[in-house]
């Protein structure tokens, strides 16, 4: 799912993530503050029950373990979205 969401917050967007994915359900995103803490590069959104696979993309375009995320595709889908806004 791809969603133009103005408000980042954590907050705000654990809310939207909650009401639309199902528990076990797989989260791909950068690490954002709203879904990763800074200094530790931990998930805030694991902890919903959620897999997230995350990418610091001022270091990598790839996950370092999968290799299928993959942010360039992420990016691309949410450009598709936002012509459709």
């Amino acid at each position: 799912m791809f969603d133009y969401i103005p408000d980042r917050k954590h907050p705000t967007l654990t809310k939207i993530i909650r009401k639309h994915l199902q528990i076990a359900g797989s989260i791909i995103s950068d690490t954002m503050t709203s879904y990763v803490r800074p200094r530790s590069e931990q998930s805030r959104i694991d902890q919903y029950g959620y897999y997230h696979f995350y990418i610091n993309i001022t270091q990598h375009n790839i996950h370092e373990k999968y290799s299928f995320i993959y942010i360039n595709n992420v990016r691309r889908n949410f450009l598709e979205l936002k012509r459709h806004i």
